[in-house]
């Protein structure tokens, strides 16, 4: 099934709703933590991307089937036209009476669209991965466009921005703890991606034995690291399991290559709640500092890369409680 626009619609008339918009399964991830953490019973739900794949769909049904109404949206490289069909969501959701409204991408069209639409929903952030701790991503810079086409957007969408979204949340929840973020400390609320219902490990059934994992990650043509170099680092780590980011062909060159259809940190959360324990090394990958479980030992490599994300990146990976590790 590849849509453009999906639609199952609800009964807009039964009381308050929340309202939660997604772009990415990692979102998708955090958002169902809230909603079990909160305990929130009836809320409306929007997934919108620019591609569409199974991986994306799992998370997108895991949402919607529990949801009043739901909605997935694929869309287009023309933003303004976009907006169109932002128009017709609404048109579904104006019916209900939306008290808040939860949102991982403060710059996404879909997000300030409705944050305007609902100006009296109270609103509530959470994290886009990386994006909300890292000072090189777009979250902490202002984005400057030309004149005429900061007009067209603002009409179409509404007089909400990304700067109004982050002065206006009640709260935040991070899974990043103890990290300055692009909301203020006092509105932060930690949560965790690890939960363990027993789907993974039976209660009575003895732990696995412990394995390496390592997770890969896509290589650009203007990499610092060769690929034959990168190739090496895996292999002198020597993992049980290889798992390629969705983007990586480097792992036709590995062993132990794994697929699944979960993102990454539901895959470790998943390993680590059946096995005595889990290490996990990786060169910069955003998920191995998104996930954290007792029996789960964490591992970024430094290779000495230049550039300030990889400073950041292994700062941020220390202050999470990985281990710093140079791998020759």
């Amino acid at each position: 099934m590849r849509p453009g626009l999906i639609m199952q619609w609800g009964v807009p008339n039964a009381g308050p709703v929340c309202a939660f918009i997604c772009v990415t399964p990692l979102q998708a991830l955090i958002a169902e933590r809230i909603i079990s953490y909160e305990g929130i019973g009836r809320y409306i739900f929007l997934f919108t991307n620019t591609f569409y794949n199974e991986k994306i769909e799992r998370y997108y049904q895991r949402l919607a089937a529990p949801a009043v109404t739901s909605d997935y949206l694929l869309m287009k490289r023309n933003r303004i036209a976009n907006y169109a069909r932002l128009a017709m969501v609404y048109k579904e959701w104006r019916h209900f009476e939306v008290e808040r409204i939860y949102f991982g991408s403060i710059n996404s069209a879909a997000v300030q669209f409705f944050a305007a639409r609902f100006p009296n929903a109270k609103r509530f952030s959470f994290d886009d991965g990386t994006a909300n701790v890292l000072e090189e991503s777009a979250y902490f810079r202002v984005r400057r466009r030309a004149a005429w086409k900061a007009l067209v957007h603002r009409l179409a969408r509404g007089k909400v921005d990304q700067q109004a979204l982050v002065a206006s949340v009640e709260a935040h929840y991070t899974i990043y703890s103890g990290l300055r973020n692009i909301v203020d400390d006092s509105k932060l609320v930690e949560i965790s991606l690890a939960f363990d219902d027993g789907a993974d490990r039976p209660a009575g059934e003895p732990l696995l034995p412990s394995v390496t994992i390592f997770l890969g990650q896509p290589l650009p043509e203007s990499a610092a690291i060769r690929r034959e170099s990168y190739v090496e680092v895996v292999r002198s780590v020597s993992p049980c399991m290889y798992l390629p980011h969705p983007g990586e062909t480097t792992f036709a060159s590995l062993w132990n290559v794994v697929h699944t259809d979960r993102i990454a940190e539901e895959f470790l959360i998943a390993e680590a709640s059946r096995r005595e324990s889990v290490r996990v090394y990786s060169l910069q990958s955003s998920a191995l500092l998104n996930v954290r479980h007792p029996r789960m030992e964490r591992f970024a490599i430094d290779l000495g890369l230049p550039g300030a994300f990889n400073g950041s990146y292994l700062r941020i990976a220390k202050q999470v409680g990985c281990s710093i590790v140079s791998v020759n």
